[in-house]
């Protein structure tokens, strides 16, 4: 085999391994294109995570409403239940 036949093949050869090793790094498991959807659902999660904590600070200080202050719990018992005092007097109207 001639030099210049051995090196062709030497830069074909090397050509195909970076062709694989480029393929590998774009579209295998810790490629490029899983590292984005990743990266994706990741925000995803921390979006819900936030929404969630908001929720949590809402319903916490709802609670708190209810535990420290009577007129809040006697709204919360006539709009949910509806409750009414003793002295109260209702009127239901068909509609």
């Amino acid at each position: 085999m001639s030099g210049k036949r051995r090196f062709s093949i030497r830069v074909v050869l090397a050509g195909l391994v970076l062709a694989g090793m480029g393929v590998a790094t774009v579209f295998g498991d810790r490629g490029l294109l899983r590292m984005l959807a990743l990266e994706r659902d990741l925000a995803a999660v921390q979006a819900a995570t936030d929404r969630l904590a908001e929720e949590n600070r809402r319903l916490a200080a709802a609670i708190a409403r209810l535990r420290d202050d009577p007129r809040a719990l006697e709204a919360a018992a006539r709009r949910d239940l509806g409750l009414v005092a003793p002295d109260e007097i209702v009127f239901e109207f068909p509609e």
